[in-house]
């Protein structure tokens, strides 16, 4: 069944109404991001798709990889994977790894909890010949933060949550006490 589909979105269009799926509900079977297939359909400047998420595809709609990329072919091709793609899970780096930077990065949450995502960028980087400090962390996350593409930030905030919940204790919730006003109450 060759067909005559030219973009990729008209590919990943074909692929939902095949399969009945939205492209986030599709998305998600194929073991992507939920918004993935919806990001491409939705740019129109997007001309193709790399390989990996292609072979996920392929394998949970039973769909040929070629066509998917390249629209070249026939849906049918034999090139569908007989078992689902194995997903490469990311290498740690060896500062990520170290009990010292493990604590350092602790206390630098603790100074300040808006970081979060750049300072576990700065983990991901290689790891030089200075031990940072929870304040030099904090200052190499600020610059982490001006060089880091949007596209990883969700990916960062994502590890920052796992390493909160990995590392950190929950702030328990104890109430204060009031504080009593030194000023009159108003209108006596």
């Amino acid at each position: 069944m060759a067909t005559t589909t030219t973009t990729i979105q008209e590919r990943l269009e074909k692929l939902c109404e095949l399969t009945g799926l939205s492209p986030e509900k599709l998305s998600t079977a194929a073991n992507l991001s939920r918004s993935f297939l919806r990001r491409i359909i939705d740019d129109p400047a997007r001309k193709s798709i790399m390989s990996e998420p292609a072979e996920k595809l392929s394998y949970v709609t039973g769909v040929s990889r070629a066509w998917i990329v390249s629209g070249v072919g026939s849906m049918n091709e034999s090139d569908v994977p007989k078992q689902p793609p194995r997903t490469e899970r990311k290498q740690t780096s060896k500062r990520e790894e170290a009990p010292e930077w493990i604590e350092t990065a602790k206390h630098a949450l603790e100074l300040d909890q808006k970081l979060d995502w750049a300072i576990m960028g700065v983990g991901e980087l290689p790891a030089g010949s200075e031990d940072l400090t929870a304040y030099a962390l904090l200052a190499e996350a600020e610059r982490f933060k001006k060089t880091c593409p949007t596209a990883a930030r969700k990916r960062l905030d994502h590890k920052a949550r796992a390493f909160r919940k990995e590392y950190c204790t929950p702030a328990s919730r104890t109430t204060q006490p009031q504080r009593q006003s030194s000023f009159p109450p108003k209108g006596g």
